[in-house]
This record gives structure tokens, C-alpha cells and sequence, in this order.
């Protein structure tokens, strides 16, 4: 391993190798991607980071949709769009910013 200037660290070569290989596995979570999908057509994926439900809205490529049905083992949500009322709701959450001062 050794440092650049900036005191960040690298792999080198045999690291290189071991990180770049398919076995290799990151040690960090992400949000399970589901298929947004109205009448039959495939919208694109949203990441869901929180539980969804039935009749909620959802802000998707510039439009507010309601969730018909979700189906979680094809990771798929089935919605249609939405005709006026209110907004979707938000968590307020920011997201999670890496410093030196947060260690886990």
C-alpha cells in the first residue's frame, strides 16, 4: 500500500488485482433498486431506501405517481399518475457525508 500526496491511500498493484475481482465485495449498503412500471411499460428504477405503500405518491421523472401495487420479489412497483391533491411527503433526511471526524 502507499500514500499520495494528499495522504490517500492506494492499493498498488496486488490490491488492484484483489479489489477488481468479481469475488471481491464492498463492505458498504446501498438501496435495493426497484422497476417503476404504468400501464404495462417499464419507467425506469427508483432506489427505495424506506418502506412504500399502497395509494402512497412518489415523485418519478418530473411527475407525482400513486402506487398501485408492489411486488418485492421482482423488486417492480406498479403505479399510475397521480391527478392533483397533495404532494408526496419527504423524510427531511440529508445525506450521509463521509468526514474524518466520523468513524463508525
Amino acid at each position: 500500500m502507499t500514500q499520495d500526496h494528499s495522504g490517500l491511500l492506494l492499493h498498488g498493484r496486488i490490491g488492484d488485482k484483489i479489489v477488481n475481482h468479481y469475488s471481491f465485495y464492498a463492505a458498504f449498503s446501498s438501496d435495493e433498486e426497484f422497476r417503476i412500471v404504468s400501464g404495462g411499460k417499464t419507467l425506469g428504477t427508483i432506489p427505495v431506501s424506506q418502506m412504500m405503500t399502497l395509494g402512497q405518491r412518489i415523485l418519478f421523472g418530473g411527475r407525482t405517481w400513486v402506487i398501485e401495487t408492489i411486488d418485492e420479489e421482482h423488486k417492480t412497483i406498479h403505479a399510475k399518475p397521480a391527478k392533483g391533491g397533495a404532494p408526496p411527503l419527504f423524510n427531511g433526511g440529508g445525506g450521509r457525508v463521509h468526514t474524518p471526524d466520523n468513524h463508525p
